[in-house]
């Protein structure tokens, strides 16, 4: 359940049941049992496949707009 003002990251996998944080930081993985970093080479390559599902061809500026966000919200994560 997600609550009305919950803040939710880039590239977050939030699954399960219960309520949600209010705050899940960027590149999280995870539920109402705890959650863990989403690692960055798993995001790209899942961003890969549905940008391809869409007819997208992921480049090398997208792979790097990811790293940059990764990099920028490493301190958040839990």
């Amino acid at each position: 359940l997600l609550d009305a003002g919950c803040i939710i990251g880039v590239a977050c996998n939030v699954f399960g049941g219960g309520a949600a944080l209010k705050y899940i930081p960027s590149f999280s993985w995870g539920g109402k049992d705890g959650f863990t970093e989403n690692r960055l080479n798993k995001v790209v390559e899942v961003a890969r496949v549905v940008m391809e599902r869409r007819k997208v061809k992921q480049t090398q500026i997208h792979r790097n707009l990811l790293e940059k966000v990764y990099k920028l919200t490493a301190k958040e994560r839990l």
